[in-house]
């Protein structure tokens, strides 16, 4: 199952800059370790990898570079077909792919719930965040579907006693 978690800055090349990639890279990482996400891809992914292959394919270089012109050749190393599903032409919104495995709709809700406080909490509170995807949508709507069923079965049941109390 996959759904997106896309990031907004409104900030022409705000994703550039090495604060706000690592504001992103924490949310990866939070993901990963303690939401029980298979694999979360973004932008971050791929400039960490570049680094690490630039510098002898070091595991300790698995990081993002401190340099904002460093982060920029990184970039140009990549097509833009191979991120644009990651990352808008302009740099001002960010996309991430979350694969998971969650069977149940509740765990997910409970998951999506601790990925939205991390996000209130971590992230810069003027960047705007949503979830989309199949998956999100179809348990969005398995909700609102369960919650209206029984609205509706104890708005009938108070009318249905209404009515018997008038009638007795």
């Amino acid at each position: 199952q996959i759904f997106y978690i896309r990031v907004s800055s409104g900030v022409k090349g705000y994703f550039k800059s090495p604060e706000n990639l690592a504001q992103i890279a924490g949310l990866v990482t939070h993901m990963q370790e303690k939401n029980g996400f298979d694999k979360v891809i973004s932008l971050t992914e791929f400039i960490k990898l570049i680094h690490m292959e630039m510098n002898n394919g070091d595991p300790a270089f698995f990081k993002l570079p401190a340099s904002k012109k460093l982060i920029a050749q990184y970039l140009m190393t990549l097509q833009r077909d191979e991120i644009e599903r990651y990352v808008s032409a302009d740099y001002s919104e960010v996309n991430l792919m979350v694969r998971h495995i969650k069977g149940s709709s509740h765990e997910l809700n409970e998951a999506v719930s601790d990925v939205n406080a991390y996000m209130a909490a971590h992230l810069n509170p003027h960047l705007k965040t949503g979830f989309t995807g199949e998956n999100i949508l179809v348990n969005n709507a398995a909700d609102s579907i369960a919650y209206g069923q029984i609205w509706s079965l104890t708005l009938l049941l108070f009318i249905i006693f209404i009515i018997m109390s008038v009638l007795f």
